[in-house]
């Protein structure tokens, strides 16, 4: 089986989120077959498609909507090969690190206070860290 570049869900090619900070993300439940609480996008966020397959953002056509991008488990697939854990989702490669990671979002007391509030997240290069 192929990732999610080699066979998108989406004929423009796979969903590589632009760089940028997003206010889109709300707690929720993500999966049908292993569902499981996860930050599920509720705003639109920019994207890259990268109908070329080659993993860049650079020159690829954006597009702007609500795609399902949600912050959810890898189901602890090995280091290096997250293989088809998430088409342009935020994935977490071991599902003890999310549980933690959950843990921690609504532990925010801007969640206590309203457990409707939407999340931000930034997203830079990995280069940039």
């Amino acid at each position: 089986m192929g990732s999610n570049t080699d066979n998108p869900m989406n004929p423009n090619g796979a969903a590589r989120i632009a760089f940028g900070q997003y206010k889109a993300w709300q707690v929720g439940i993500h999966g049908y077959s292993d569902p499981h609480e996860a930050l599920i996008q509720v705003g639109a966020v920019r994207v890259h498609r990268d109908w070329n397959r080659d993993m860049m953002r650079t020159g690829d056509a954006m597009d702007e909507g609500y795609f399902g991008i949600n912050q959810h488990w890898g189901y602890n697939h090995p280091k290096n090969d997250i293989h088809t854990a998430g088409a342009g989702c935020f994935v977490g490669r071991l599902c003890e690190e999310h549980i933690d990671f959950m843990y921690r979002v609504k532990s925010d007391p801007r969640y206590i206070a309203d457990p409707n509030f939407v999340f931000p997240t930034t997203i830079i290069p990995g280069n940039k860290l």
